[in-house]
């Protein structure tokens, strides 16, 4: 066969868009991909996640509740698997690195004047990373905040450059010395470039990663439901394909050797769904104690419908 040939029915191959591609990779453009995904997703080890890894990232999505609650579950795994320190998405001052060294030290006092919500001004959020802080510490697991975005963010277009994340790998890197770090950092922050043509900055896996570090970086899909998800967000795909399942306990989809579409990381965390809960609303009672909310059975999801609602008894 000629080679003209040979690439001519290599194209037409390639422009049918089969559901797995050249490269394995599956389809995931609807709710009907994203529940034959699910068929190959395992129950979640979190110290085998670890075996042969220097820094575990977790992709956040810094609105979501579920999240942090989530890790909290995992201080004893982190702790067995030999975890010394746990790195936050908070940009770094001398005023800030005082309290996280009084934190580290065990006086946690002033521990709520750092805004573990990121910025996001979610209290739930908020008070569950602080929670968090708090396990980890008891644990011996060492806290600290790794973020130099801050000084991009004057730059129009810019809000994060090579430089901020390549600072950011290199305070990861420096806490590896003694055992294993896990991440916890924004999801686009934790994805691997994969030779894409378009993504938004230099991302901070891939920094890591070049310093030489075993890098595992996990998306992570359900927890909280948004009903202002776009609803072909690859995450929100399996969040929803997930609910129609009853997902149960926590699973991971290894996309190591199985590429889904839209997800350029090693592992999709899948999260049981909870209710949403908006920004600016106080902290249910049903929600304590920390660590014991998920599921909310018995909190009406707020948003939206509620909004509708007062709209309407304010008309009448």
């Amino acid at each position: 066969m000629h080679d003209e040939e040979q690439q001519g029915i290599e194209h037409i191959a390639a422009s049918a868009k089969p559901v797995i591609s050249t490269q394995q990779e599956l389809s995931l453009k609807n709710v009907g991909d994203a529940e034959k995904i699910l068929e190959i997703r395992t129950p979640v080890d979190t110290v085998s996640l670890l075996a042969d890894t220097d820094v575990l990232m977790y992709g956040d999505i810094h609105t979501d509740y579920a999240i942090p609650d989530y890790l909290l579950a995992q201080v004893v795994a982190f702790k067995t698997a030999g975890v010394t320190s746990f790195g936050f998405e908070i940009n770094q001052n001398p005023r800030l690195q005082k309290i996280f060294d009084e934190i580290n030290a065990g006086n946690i006092d002033r521990a709520s004047e750092v805004d573990w919500s990121f910025g996001f001004g979610n209290p739930t959020v908020r008070q569950t990373k602080q929670q968090l802080v708090t396990e980890l510490v008891k644990a011996g697991i060492r806290v600290y905040p790794f973020a130099s975005w801050g000084k991009d963010m004057e730059t129009e277009g810019k809000p994060y450059a090579k430089e901020s994340e390549e600072e950011a790998a290199e305070i990861i890197s420096q806490q590896t010395t003694d055992g294993k770090t896990v991440v916890l950092v924004g999801g686009q922050h934790a994805e691997y470039n994969d030779n894409r043509k378009v993504w938004r900055f230099p991302h901070t896996a891939d920094c890591v990663k070049s310093l030489g570090k075993r890098v595992k970086s996990i998306a992570i899909a359900g927890g909280m439901n948004n009903p202002m998800g776009y609803s072909r967000d690859p995450k929100e795909l399996i969040r929803r394909a997930a609910r129609k399942s009853n997902s149960g306990p926590a699973t991971i989809i290894d996309t190591t050797q199985q590429k889904i579409e839209g997800f350029h990381n090693d592992g999709i965390l899948v999260l049981p769904e909870v209710p949403f809960l908006a920004a600016n609303q106080p902290i249910p009672p049903e929600r304590m104690p920390v660590g014991k909310f998920t599921p909310l059975d018995n909190v009406r999801p707020a948003g939206a419908e509620q909004a509708v609602r007062a709209v309407i008894s304010s008309a009448k």
